[in-house]
């Protein structure tokens, strides 16, 4: 599985198999994570929905986003929650 992030056409290229997302997506990068640089590429080739949010945590490295992104996971989830 490791080994499947360097492949250019593997299951885990994240921007190749971004437009086949078929429901609403709540992604939150750390403004210190280094993973997060190649964004972009990713957040343009997923298929418009309008509950699919992206959001940015300040001071969020790779390990610490999680924690830091607990006041906006719960209101997206209500905001999901509502729209069903």
């Amino acid at each position: 599985v490791y080994v499947s992030w360097y492949d250019p056409v593997g299951g885990a290229n994240m921007a190749l198999n971004a437009p086949n997302v078929t429901v609403p997506l709540l992604w939150i990068s750390g403004d210190r994570d280094s993973g997060q640089r190649f964004i972009q590429p990713v957040l343009l080739r997923l298929p418009k929905h309008e509950l699919t949010r992206h959001a940015i945590v300040k001071g969020g490295t790779h390990l610490g986003t999680p924690a830091a992104s607990r006041g906006i996971v719960l209101p997206w989830l209500k905001e999901l929650a509502k729209a069903d």
